[in-house]
């Protein structure tokens, strides 16, 4: 009686963007999670949980096995797992979301979330180990680090206020170098990788990584293992002159989104069209035939690259 009262009450609740679990498990999922997800009108998947925005902005969590909140990823100020919608810590008090962010990957769980507010900062929960909430911490290092407690993760939504200070410094270093005052960028996509993060600013220039870099997933040079939000010179368009929105929708030379599947991160254009690609991303041949795992790793990235699109256009970034 009470799954079927939840059910109920999820199912009238409408939501106007999702981001959740693969559509196979969500068969797996209580009456409830079933019944609200008829009532969603914005669908993205990932491998084992979800997030959704309701149409007044609040943003509610939820995923399919026992696992699906180990480290803190549903951002509800506790580990235990929630299969069917609940509301999200740290984030729902006097805020809108715009845009909600899980992983890519079909397989692996990231193990983090995001969220855009109204106002393009970058709210984020889940494991921290190698620093991909962007937090800033300074004790990050080879080794990660831990929070207070001795925890490696966070059960409640933050501001990662330092990808804010990165995305207005970078754009001030502009304007210093061309006297160009164009109004300072905000958050345009997020993707989220096995351990690390991307964001792509509003400018559809600059790209910011951080998290779990040594196999060059973050674009960087000297590929460090760990790092805090920085620009991505790999992945980032080499231009010093900021351009309006209007000026660069049009454009098949500019970023329009990012995807991050396991180590692998790619940037691609307004028809989807892959730009760049660093880190590992694709599947290892050395001459050796390819055994089953390394075919499943070719097809993880394929279906993850597909994925990153359908959400893309869902949000609009891509035609």
């Amino acid at each position: 009686m009470e799954e079927t009262t939840a059910a109920s009450a999820a199912a009238r609740t409408a939501f106007v963007d999702i981001s959740e679990g693969p559509r196979h498990s969500l068969e797996e999922t209580t009456a409830a999670s079933a019944a609200a997800r008829t009532a969603f009108v914005d669908i993205s998947e990932g491998p084992s949980h979800s997030l959704g925005i309701r149409g007044d902005g609040r943003v509610y969590s939820w995923g399919n096995s026992k696992s699906s909140n180990n480290l803190g990823q549903l951002g509800r100020g506790t580990s235990s797992p929630a299969k069917h919608p609940c509301p999200v810590d740290g984030f729902n008090d006097g805020l809108t979301a715009a845009k909600v962010f899980v992983s890519n990957s079909v397989q692996k769980d990231s193990g983090h979330s995001a969220i855009i507010d109204q106002f393009g900062r970058l709210w984020m929960s889940g494991c921290d180990r190698w620093q991909q909430l962007g937090l800033g911490s300074v004790n990050g290092g080879s080794a990660g680090y831990t929070w207070k407690g001795g925890k490696l993760w966070h059960e409640k939504f933050m501001l990662s206020e330092s990808v804010t200070t990165e995305i207005r410094k970078n754009h001030q270093n502009k304007i210093d170098n061309t006297n160009n005052d164009a109004e300072a960028p905000s958050i345009r996509d997020v993707a989220l990788g096995a351990d690390h993060t991307l964001v792509l600013s509003s400018n559809k220039q600059d790209v910011f990584a951080f998290g779990k870099c040594g196999d060059g997933q973050c674009g960087f040079i000297g590929k460090p293992y760990v790092s805090a939000p920085r620009k991505s010179k790999l992945l980032s368009i080499a231009n010093n002159i900021e351009s309006s929105d209007s000026e660069i929708s049009g454009s098949k030379n500019y970023i329009a989104a990012v995807c991050a599947i396991e180590s692998c991160s790619i940037t691609v254009n307004d028809d989807g069209k892959i730009l760049r690609k660093v880190g590992k991303c694709t599947p290892p041949s050395n001459g050796i035939s390819k055994s089953s795992s390394s075919v499943l790793t070719s097809l993880a990235l394929s279906d993850g690259i597909a994925k990153c699109l359908k959400n893309a256009r869902r949000h609009g970034l891509i035609n």
